[in-house]
């Protein structure tokens, strides 16, 4: 959530964050960027990175030397 704030505030644009409200909702904390969403805690992100529109997304806008250093790790 701070990473998004932070971007938010270097004017950076494209980016959006999603973030678990579980923990956020227990401590009374909210959302303070329109680039953030929250999801129910269901793990939404590991379900979207799971899936072939995550691997589209990356090879599309993904820098390819870093795409292929991650593979190898």
């Amino acid at each position: 959530m701070k990473a998004v704030q932070r971007l938010d505030v270097g004017r950076v644009r494209g980016v959006l964050g999603i973030v678990d409200e579980d923990y956020d909702a227990l401590l009374g904390q909210r959302l303070e960027s329109s680039n953030l969403v929250a999801v129910s805690p269901h793990d939404l992100e590991c379900f979207l990175c799971q899936t072939h529109a995550f691997e589209k997304v990356v090879a599309e806008f993904g820098e390819h030397s870093k795409i292929e250093a991650f593979k190898n790790t």
